[in-house]
């Protein structure tokens, strides 16, 4: 629900960039379970009523890990999530998942 990353008075209040898998992917459905344990079908229709509401905008899909650390390691407000066979030095771990 953060809709910006830093702390403290010097802190950046640009945007975060959120980036996601396409809406019924394995990786998308297991990240969700182990963290808030949501069905994929319950995430779907949480967004489906924050966008209609207008309240927010779902975050970007990207097709792909390769898609998804290309595009967190080029912008510093990014943060998307990676199984973890995937994870090299150009991303920084934030919170691992045990599912």
């Amino acid at each position: 629900r953060t809709r910006s990353f830093g702390s403290g008075e010097q802190a950046s209040r640009a945007p975060a960039a959120v980036y996601e898998y396409p809406a019924f992917g394995q990786l998308r459905e297991r990240f969700f379970r182990a963290l808030n344990g949501m069905a994929i079908n319950q995430l779907n229709a949480y967004w489906a009523r924050l966008r209609f509401s207008g309240e927010v905008l779902p975050p970007r899909e990207l097709a792909d890990s390769t898609a998804m650390q290309l595009a967190v390691s080029r912008d510093p407000s990014a943060i998307g999530y990676v199984d973890a066979i995937f994870l090299n030095s150009a991303v920084k771990v934030v919170l691992r998942l045990r599912e």
